[in-house]
């Protein structure tokens, strides 16, 4: 980054194109366009941030603090040509995420699910043990903002990407076919347990694009 080749450096924000509001019985599918004249990307800077809404008047739990639990598939496309295609891409995150080292669980945590919606017991659990035992609420008619990396063999290559030669990357999330995919229930009181419902909103991608000197 500090190289002298690199002349700029900044921070950029890609919206997903139609929908702003997804769901399992709505629209599932989230498209980004990737577009640029001249800039690089740093691969290692993207990520997805999005909503999570509870719409009943009942606490939503979710599985645990793996935000890709709601995409079933990633699917990447360069100039039009798909170069990846990633289904049970909420398995992977999971498998993947569960071998990792505890100092990088420790790391994902600040940029998946806010602290505030963690307790001390449960938080405690997640870093000594594994995120799958952690399970994330939201109460009722409220959202939280959460943050993701990708899991995916373009995103995780050490190389900058010229946006302008590569003439368009999109990625395209394809959302969990139930809620039950990536929650567990609603109740009040830990009563009156309820089917789960949710929706995601405000999709964006933020990533760090280089300009380099010619």
């Amino acid at each position: 980054s500090s190289s002298n080749y690199i002349t700029d450096r900044k921070s950029v924000s890609f919206y997903a194109s139609g929908s702003n509001i997804y769901s399992p019985q709505g629209t599932t599918l989230l498209k980004f366009n990737l577009t640029d004249n001249s800039a690089w990307l740093d691969p290692s800077t993207l990520r997805l941030q999005f909503k999570i809404n509870n719409p009943r008047n009942r606490t939503l739990q979710l599985i645990n603090c793996n935000p890709a639990n709601f995409f079933r598939r990633l699917i990447i496309r360069c100039n039009g040509v798909q170069i990846e295609d990633l289904d049970f891409y909420n398995r992977l995150t999971n498998m993947m995420m569960n071998l990792m080292p505890y100092h990088k669980k420790f790391n994902m945590m600040g940029e998946t699910f806010p602290l505030d919606s963690m307790t001390e017991e449960n938080t405690m659990f997640y870093l000594q043990h594994d995120f799958k035992n952690f399970s994330p609420q939201i109460k009722a008619n409220e959202s939280i903002t959460v943050q993701m990396p990708f899991f995916s063999g373009l995103t995780s290559c050490s190389k900058y990407l010229p946006l302008r030669f590569l003439q368009g990357l999109t990625f395209e999330l394809v959302l969990v076919s139930h809620y039950k995919d990536a929650a567990l229930k609603t109740w009040y009181d830990h009563t009156n347990n309820e089917e789960p419902t949710w929706t995601i909103s405000e999709p964006v991608i933020k990533c760090q694009t280089i300009t380099i000197d010619n």
